[in-house]
């Protein structure tokens, strides 16, 4: 529920997740990877949140590890939609609203706001897998793809796409 009380402001009620945030899990995880049954599950209800804000109009813009809950079973909700807007609020006050790491090429650039859509969301999904299945987030260095060599190549070919530079090499959607 939502509203907002006369003394006390605009509120939010949202069921409580006491687990804590997919930060904290890979920092449990220190420098190693994260189970590949856990990673996958978690990517998937993440997609699956994306599909849905899409399917409704509205893009995330920053999806990050902080931004996902997990619960007691280890399912993960996408949270804090205060930067999400609706497809056709394109303003170029709006490019560089991310955070550094996770967001896309075009939602960094304010000559390429225009082309953010729900693939901007994919790439950072895509950032968050790379780093729950690594340890890391991926960085400049051409190396980075030996890395993505340890895993299965349908994984590695996964990661791979969701993070393409080129936002029409990536999955178009979530639900792709």
């Amino acid at each position: 529920d939502s509203g907002e009380d006369q003394i006390q402001g605009v509120y939010l009620v949202m069921e409580w997740i006491s687990s804590g945030t997919l930060r904290d899990q890979i920092i449990k995880h220190d420098v190693s990877a994260m189970p590949l049954s856990n990673a996958i599950s978690i990517i998937r209800d993440v997609l699956s949140a994306l599909d849905a804000t899409h399917a409704v109009g509205l893009l995330h813009r920053d999806v990050k590890p902080e931004n996902i809950l997990l619960d007691q079973q280890g399912k993960a909700y996408l949270t804090d939609f205060g930067i999400a807007f609706e497809f056709g609020e394109m303003f170029k006050a709006l490019a560089g609203r991310g955070t550094d790491g996770y967001m896309a090429p075009e939602q960094r650039d304010k000559d390429q706001i225009e082309k953010i859509g729900p693939y901007s969301d994919v790439y950072s999904a895509g950032i968050v897998l790379f780093e729950m299945l690594l340890g890391h987030r991926p960085g400049t260095d051409e190396s980075e793809n030996r890395y993505l060599d340890n895993l299965s190549p349908e994984i590695a070919e996964v990661t791979t796409r969701a993070i393409q530079a080129d936002f029409t090499k990536r999955f178009q959607s979530a639900s792709d």
